[in-house]
């Protein structure tokens, strides 16, 4: 079963990102891509995360660029439950993909859940949710090659965040 997807766009590259549960009941993050608009897709979807269970991943797009951030339970001492931040990017329209993906939270003890990313330029974006009373943010400024520290931007239990970027 195909879950949760998400989409964006930037000029003729198009991406989707889905929560799959084809080879694990965790679920993994799967993307497919376009380069022409959405006429024409990669044959094969492309499986994100290489640890266990990765779940409501979200995308962004800029230019050739796509980034994909999702939750992931592969550092969970109960198995599913505990999630962390986790982002890959690929730099020629989804062809191929970073050869790893980067943990971008901190929390050692806790869940990151609620993940949202945007990018603008060589600016990428992510924020999320964490032990159900703070909300982080952390960017980069090299195309997501590279991430800065997280920073608590509130103490309030403030799930269901958004980000926008322009």
């Amino acid at each position: 079963a195909s879950l949760y997807p998400a989409i964006a766009a930037d000029g003729l590259t198009v991406a989707v990102t889905w929560h799959d549960l084809r080879y694990s009941s965790d679920g993994d993050a799967f993307v497919n891509s376009s380069a022409d608009g959405g006429q024409t897709w990669l044959s094969t979807a492309v499986q994100l995360n290489t640890g266990v269970g990765a779940v409501w991943p979200q995308v962004a797009v800029q230019g050739s660029t796509i980034h994909v951030a999702w939750q992931d339970y592969r550092n969970s001492p109960i198995g599913f439950g505990y999630t962390d931040v986790y982002v890959r990017t690929s730099t020629d329209a989804g062809q191929t993909w970073g050869p790893s993906d980067t943990r971008l939270d901190s929390d050692n003890a806790g869940f990151s859940d609620y993940t949202r990313i945007c990018a603008s330029g060589s600016r990428v974006y992510v924020v999320w949710y964490a032990d159900e009373s703070h909300s982080f943010i952390t960017r980069s400024e090299d195309g997501g090659a590279t991430w800065l520290p997280e920073q608590m931007i509130d103490t309030l239990n403030s799930d269901h965040l958004e980000i926008a970027c322009d």
